[in-house]
C-alpha cells in the first residue's frame, strides 16, 4: 500500500480557532514543511485562500514538483462552500486542481460545483461519516474522489504505530484489499518539530502521487 498525503489547513497556528488563521504570511509553515521535509515525497497542501496574504502566495510558490496547492475552502466555516466563494479561492491560488472541503463537510453539489469550475480532484473524509462513496478512490461525476481513510486521519503520535506496521510489510486486515490510503495531518496539530521529521523520514518511501491514483481510477 503507498499513502497520498494531504495536510490540512495551511495558514492556521495551533493557537489559532478552526475558523481563524494569522500565519497569513506561511512563515510558520514553511518552517513546519522544512521539518517534515515534504520535499522528498508527493504531497498535498490543503491552503485556506482567505487567511493568505500576497507574502503568502509568494511563499507558495516555493514549492518545488510534487508538492501541489489544494482550495481547502474559503474560509474554513462550518458548512457548504458558496459556488462564489469557492471561485474566489480557486482563482486566488491560481486554479488548483484540488479540493478539500472544510470539516469534510460536502455533497454532490459541491463535487460538481468543483468540476464545473474545472478542478479535477476532491480529497473527502471517510466513508460512513461524511459520505457513501466507498473506501476506495473513484471517478464522481468527472472527479477523481479520494477518501480520507480513518486508520490515517489524526494525529502522529495516534497513527505512528500502524504506519511503522505498513513500513514492515504487515497491513491492518481491513486495509489488505487498499492499493492505495490517504493519509491526513493538519498543520495546527502537529507543533512536536521533532515529531514531525522523524515522521516525514518515515513516510519517504510509502508514498505515491495523485497522479499514480488517477491513472488507476
Amino acid at each position: 500500500m503507498k499513502f497520498v498525503i494531504r495536510v490540512d489547513d495551511v495558514g492556521r497556528l495551533s493557537t489559532d480557532s478552526p475558523v481563524q488563521g494569522s500565519d497569513g504570511d506561511l512563515e510558520y509553515f514553511m518552517a513546519w514543511r522544512a521539518a517534515f521535509g515534504s520535499h522528498r515525497f508527493p504531497v498535498t497542501y490543503g491552503v485556506v485562500p482567505s487567511w493568505i496574504s500576497l507574502d503568502g502566495l509568494a511563499q507558495l510558490k516555493k514549492f518545488v514538483p510534487g508538492e501541489s496547492v489544494a482550495q481547502h475552502g474559503w474560509d474554513h466555516r462550518p458548512g457548504e462552500v458558496s459556488r462564489d466563494d469557492m471561485r474566489r479561492g480557486f482563482e486566488k491560488l491560481w486554479m488548483p486542481r484540488s479540493y478539500i472541503p472544510p470539516f469534510n463537510d460536502y455533497n454532490a453539489e459541491t463535487i460538481h460545483h468543483w468540476r464545473v469550475l474545472g478542478g479535477r480532484v476532491l480529497f473527502g473524509g471517510c466513508h460512513g461519516s461524511h459520505h457513501q462513496l466507498g473506501d476506495k478512490p473513484k471517478r464522481v461525476d468527472g472527479l477523481l474522489h479520494i477518501p480520507a481513510a480513518p486508520e490515517f486521519y489524526g494525529r502522529i503520535a495516534d497513527m505512528l504505530p500502524l504506519v511503522r506496521t505498513v513500513k514492515e510489510g504487515r497491513m491492518p486486515t481491513r486495509l489488505r484489499w487498499c492499493e492505495f490510503a490517504c493519509l491526513t495531518l493538519h498543520v495546527p496539530w502537529e507543533t512536536d518539530i521533532v515529531a514531525l521529521k522523524a515522521f516525514g523520514d518515515l513516510l519517504v518511501d510509502l508514498t505515491t502521487s495523485v497522479e499514480a491514483v488517477s491513472q488507476c481510477c
